[in-house]
């Protein structure tokens, strides 16, 4: 086995990570795209990685970028979707 590349754990994990950062945003795709047949499911993933970017990039202005900076970003985005969830009566 060589020592460069990616192996299947680091792609398992990065699959893992996508999932859960699409998980986090389907309230927020839900809320935008109402009226798609999904109901925003297929881009919860693209604006989900968006948000978190964002969000990362303005807090880096701030304090920096570190580990520290995409966590907060990550709370960030998951705490307006959780807004949105609480607020949204007929969420599916």
């Amino acid at each position: 086995m060589n020592s460069y590349g990616l192996n299947l754990f680091d792609i398992a994990i990065w699959w893992l990570v996508l999932e859960i950062i699409g998980f986090i945003a389907l309230p927020i795709s839900y809320y935008i795209c109402p009226n798609l047949k999904d109901s925003g499911y297929s881009i919860s993933k693209p604006i989900g990685l968006l948000l978190i970017t964002y969000f990362s990039w303005m807090i880096s202005v701030l304090i920096g970028y570190s580990y520290f900076s995409v966590l907060l970003s990550l709370v960030l985005t998951g705490i307006i979707s959780l807004s949105i969830y609480i607020k949204k009566e007929e969420f599916p």
